[in-house]
């Protein structure tokens, strides 16, 4: 995939960068006009501030994502949406689009941020995570969905639980998975770097029963490799599929699913206790759509605030199929 391809060359591409420039953070007064044109034109902000190189490659990168977003878009429509279609041009339309929404954000992150950036543990590099959370959909007539997350990430491994219930809704889920870090990205964020992770999740519902398994690629890339000013985001990708087996009242055998599963995320430090996030997934999150994505998936967007000591609130909105929104405290260390 190109996000992967990309992802792998990120790394070398900074080895050879040029030394830290001496330009200076645009004025605030820039964001009317850089926040809705880096969408169109990601890296304009970088070429105002002065760093010619990097809003170069941002520009030749989102050209790049432009054709192919615009390539698989066309395939989609004229073949009918077909399976087969489907199968190539979800994938790619997702990729594209995905990378136009990631390099806008770095542009507006490179573009007004100076150098540095606190240095506070964050949730996808703890070594150890237990939220606990409920998901309120915005449907009137919806019930909440308690979670309740626990994972260990080391240098090398991981291993996360989570098991999710309805309020008198209809089900229950519980799953478990791994991970194993196959690729480092910077010798001072040893837990950043390609990530193979898998679980295996089963729910059970009025009339149904559910397994789904799911292999993703996950990338956690510190944009700090690169330059300074980037050292306040972070960005994650996700790719793979959900093999899932589907178990209806009075039938012994299953119907078989292999949907695909993936998204991006950003994550910026805004002061030492505040993190904000935003980012897209694409999954099937249940049989027919699931409780908070469905076939063309979601966005979402939140913060995380700390509070005491090891402990943070966060919340989340997501736009999607249905909309919603999700409370929940975490403790990390």
């Amino acid at each position: 995939m190109r996000w992967l391809a990309l992802t792998l060359l990120l790394p070398a591409l900074a080895a050879g960068a040029e030394p830290p420039s001496s330009s200076t953070p645009l004025s605030p007064g820039w964001a009317p006009l850089i926040a809705p044109t880096s969408v169109l034109l990601p890296g304009l902000g970088h070429l105002l501030r002065g760093e010619r190189k990097a809003g170069g490659i941002m520009l030749g990168a989102a050209g790049i994502a432009t054709t192919v977003s615009a390539g698989a878009a066309a395939f989609l429509i004229f073949s009918g949406a077909s399976d087969v279609s489907a199968a190539v041009g979800i994938p790619l339309l997702l990729t594209g689009v995905s990378t136009l929404l990631l390099l806008a954000i770095i542009d507006w992150v490179g573009t007004f941020a100076g150098d540095g950036a606190p240095h506070t543990v964050d949730s996808w590099s703890a070594r150890f995570r237990i939220a606990a959370s409920v998901l309120a959909p915005m449907r009137a007539g919806s019930p909440a969905s308690p979670e309740l997350i626990a994972s260990h990430r080391g240098e090398r491994w991981l291993i996360q639980a989570r098991a999710r219930t309805t309020v008198n809704g209809p089900g229950t889920s519980v799953e478990g998975g791994a991970g194993v870090r196959v690729f480092g990205y910077s010798a001072h964020e040893p837990r950043a770097g390609l990530w193979l992770e898998a679980g295996l999740r089963y729910e059970w519902f009025d009339a149904t029963r559910l397994l789904r398994a799911r292999a993703q690629l996950v990338s956690t890339l510190p944009m700090g490799v690169f330059a300074p000013r980037l050292a306040r985001l972070t960005t994650l990708f996700r790719l793979g599929v959900d093999p899932t087996w589907v178990w209806y009242s009075g039938r012994s055998g299953a119907d078989v699913e292999l949907p695909l599963s993936g998204g991006f995320e950003a994550r910026v430090v805004i002061t030492e206790p505040l993190r904000l996030f935003a980012g897209y997934e694409h999954s099937r999150d249940g049989a027919l759509g699931g409780l908070a994505t469905g076939f063309l998936g979601n966005f979402y967007g939140g913060a995380e605030l700390s509070l005491f000591p090891s402990f943070v609130v966060f919340a989340r909105a997501t736009a999607g199929t249905p909309n919603g929104f999700t409370l929940g405290l975490e403790w990390r260390q």
